[in-house]
């Protein structure tokens, strides 16, 4: 510290080693208690990154994560504090606002799209029908239901994403066509319409031509299931050959008749 002395009546500044200047003290130091509280503060925020839990038991863990760091445990201080509640409440929340109406939404499609496939195999039947049998099979019982026809065919049919169409069913998947040439590789409503015309169970339901032939008058309509003949027009080849071609070369759909006058 430095200092004056009055020598033979001059000032003279003297330095003295050693010592620190009370002033120097206050303004440049501060007491040991405060340093020491600084130094416990500082050590107090860096264990609430660094802390060493091993060998710690957990009444001590907990008393560490509760008051130092100054979390909130599962099931302690409400459900606030509950990081696996708070998930499933979000979880719940989420699937009730996002996940369940795009659910709804998707399931209407789908229903619309079924829909729409059945709708195209019934008019299938329906067009299939239409060639072969009366009418009795084909008008439905009440407006908006399906007809007798479909009725019987429609639960024998699986719509094939494959092919994007309907077949008919079997114990392998789909049944093979008995024509493909005709028909495709499997069985399609067409031919199982045309299978049950052939059925002699339905033969009082299909729809009859009487036909004619050379100098018989008469001709042949379209798409007729059974041909009637009378045996004089049965015995002209060009007439039951033109029939026969009618009812897709199947004899069993020709029926003979003496003619009436």
């Amino acid at each position: 510290m430095k200092t004056t002395v009055q020598v033979e009546g001059k000032t003279i500044e003297v330095d003295i080693p050693g010592v620190v200047a009370e002033a120097d003290v206050a303004a440049k130091y501060m007491p040991k208690e405060v340093v020491e509280q600084i130094v416990k503060d500082r050590l107090t925020q860096f264990a609430r990154g660094h802390v060493k839990v091993e060998g710690l038991d957990e009444a001590s863990k907990r008393k560490l994560a509760t008051e130092t760091l100054g979390l909130k445990l599962a099931g302690e201080g409400g459900t606030e504090g509950d990081i696996g509640k708070q998930i499933t409440q979000a979880k719940t929340q989420w699937a009730k606002e996002e996940l369940e109406p795009v659910l709804a939404r998707e399931q209407a499609h789908k229903g619309e799209v079924e829909k729409l496939r059945r709708d195209q195999l019934r008019a299938a039947i329906r067009a299939a029908g239409a060639r072969v049998f009366k009418d009795v099979l084909l008008t439905p019982p009440v407006a908006g239901a399906s007809s007798p026809l479909e009725t019987m065919l429609e639960p024998a049919h699986g719509f094939n994403e494959t092919t994007r169409t309907w077949h008919v069913k079997s114990a392998e998947g789909f049944a093979i066509s008995s024509d493909p040439s005709k028909y495709g590789v499997y069985k399609t409503p067409e031919e199982a319409v045309a299978e049950l015309a052939k059925n002699p169970a339905y033969k009082d339901f299909l729809r009859v031509e009487s036909q004619g032939g050379p100098n018989l008058g008469g001709g042949f309509g379209g798409g007729a299931a059974v041909v009637v003949l009378t045996s004089e027009q049965a015995g002209n080849k060009q007439t039951y050959d033109a029939a026969l071609a009618k009812v897709g070369n199947d004899p069993t759909r020709i029926r003979v008749a003496d003619a009436q006058g």
